[in-house]
């Protein structure tokens, strides 16, 4: 039997929040017995815990699939730029295939980098395969999450930092239940620049409460959740994906990222997105507001850092050759990415936590000496520690214009994050013409169908919500501008659109 699932009206998910780093040390949240490993290391999202491991679970059993092209799927689709879209738009391109009838992509998802907890992984089950497919990949035991790590060291070590999802707006999967409604959550990863493991600070418990009732008994395809409700829309650096059931066994296939278009108002750095401006004038905006500042929980070291993070980061690292004679660095090949102040710098001999403090081409200041270090292969990049927010200074409304009209042809939602500070909160967004008058309708997102889960008001976690473009009513193709108004001191992360 084949049972086909969409992605329907979103309503009262339980989201788990809170993030963390260090590889080896669990979260902020606490779980039983049942969610911890033979190594004792925290089991991951848990529907009644408080929070994510840091990094869950012991290696999964799951066989090694090889290498199958054929089976393995498309990889990256081509970013592209629009330039109406002043955040740089992912275009759209193939899928990007995690797993598919027993094969996982070595290249992107090596299986030994299989951090399964709770239970075990079988990336050949012969139980339950889809028709035309010989395998699945099975889940067993209670509270179990099938957890898959990405080849993260940098590229200076013969990694890839990751796996790029800047292309992508949304996981898929097919799924197979053994009893009604027993897939319980989805969580992700950061990579830091160091290669550190950060929860992002959003995550999906209650995949039915996104996609709709999934029966037991059969299998569900095409099962949608946007990426954007895991704090991953952008992201250039994904560690970790974690799919975790309540009792199972659950089976999987064609687990794959679907390709998509994103256009930010404000993506993380210092400043608004090339095109916009800010046009407020009943509140105060501070576009680089740090999220730690307001639940620090540690500084920042290649070790350890928890606490808050902005969410969604499109800022790619840069991949450079370099050498360094004291604070200076000459730069004399950039291969991939760009070279911006306030990166940190990684290369063999590099001392920790240097940053980029100045400088320009092929000269640069760093803040503080490495001694001398011999042209090679270096990295230049931004941790999601350094993803800047918004901070709203109190009530309001925060407006931005784009002065050349903003293109929305290509994005069916308007999506951002955001942290109240009091109890009675609202977000009444309203969309204007490239005249400046208001069109369409504003829309409350507080209290409503478009997040899978109100947080409400604390420091550990962004409640993420995704408006339908439809939702305004009438508005055309193009846009002059977005408000936002709020009636207490707010903090916004990654505001912009996306399809």
């Amino acid at each position: 039997m084949m049972v086909r699932s969409t992605m329907v009206t979103l309503a009262g998910v339980l989201v788990l929040g809170g993030c963390s780093s260090s590889s080896s040390t669990g979260g902020p949240g606490t779980a039983d017995a049942a969610a911890v490993d033979a190594r004792g290391r925290d089991g991951g999202v848990r529907k009644n815990d408080g929070g994510k491991g840091a990094h869950d679970g012991g290696t999964g059993t799951g066989e090694d699939a090889g290498k199958d092209a054929g089976a393995t799927g498309t990889h990256d689709a081509g970013g592209g730029s629009d330039s109406s879209h002043g955040g740089g738009d992912a275009g759209h391109g193939s899928n990007l295939m995690m797993y598919s009838n027993g094969v996982i992509d070595q290249a992107k998802w090596p299986s030994g980098d299989d951090y399964t907890f709770g239970g075990t992984d079988n990336y050949k089950d012969t139980t339950h395969p889809e028709s035309g497919h010989t395998y699945d990949l099975s889940l067993t035991g209670q509270y179990a999450g099938w957890q898959q790590a990405t080849n993260w060291s940098l590229p200076y070590q013969g990694g890839t930092n990751g796996v790029d999802l800047s292309p992508y707006t949304q996981l898929q999967f097919d799924v197979y239940l053994s009893s009604d409604n027993d897939l319980n959550g989805i969580s992700a990863h950061y990579t830091r620049s160091t290669g550190d493991d950060v929860a992002t600070c959003t995550s999906v418990s209650d995949v039915q409460a996104v996609a709709g009732s999934l029966s037991g008994g059969a299998w569900h395809t095409a099962v949608r959740v946007p990426l954007a409700f895991l704090g991953m829309l952008s992201s250039y650096n994904t560690y970790k994906l974690s799919l975790q059931e309540n009792h199972g066994p659950t089976y999987f296939d064609n687990v794959q990222f679907v390709a998509g278009n994103t256009g930010w108002i404000h993506s993380g750095a210092s400043a608004l997105e090339s095109g916009w401006a800010d046009a407020s004038t009943t509140l105060t905006a501070s576009y680089a507001w740090v999220p730690q500042s307001l639940n620090p929980g540690g500084a920042f070291n290649a070790q350890s850092t928890t606490g808050l993070f902005a969410i969604n980061n499109p800022r790619p690292a840069a991949e450079i050759t370099g050498s360094l004679a004291g604070t200076t660095l000459t730069v004399s090949a950039v291969t991939s990415g760009a070279v911006t102040v306030g990166q940190y710098l990684f290369g063999n001999g590099v001392a920790a936590n240097v940053t980029i403090v100045s400088g320009s081409g092929s000269t640069w200041t760093v803040s503080a000496s490495s001694g001398s270090v011999t042209s090679q292969s270096m990295t230049a990049g931004f941790t999601q520690a350094q993803v800047d927010a918004i901070s709203l200074s109190g009530s309001g409304t925060w407006r931005v214009n784009h002065g050349g009209g903003f293109s929305i042809s290509t994005d069916d939602h308007l999506t951002f994050g955001a942290i109240p500070t009091a109890s009675g909160y609202e977000y009444l967004v309203q969309l204007y013409d490239t005249s400046g008058a208001a069109v369409g309708t504003s829309v409350n997102a507080a209290g409503s169908a478009y997040t899978p889960n109100d947080f409400g008001v604390q420091t550990a976690s962004f409640t993420v919500y995704s408006i339908p473009v439809t939702a305004f009513g009438s508005i055309g193709s193009t846009i002059g501008g977005v408000s936002i108004q709020v009636n207490q001191k707010t903090y916004l992360s990654a505001v912009g659109f996306w399809n």
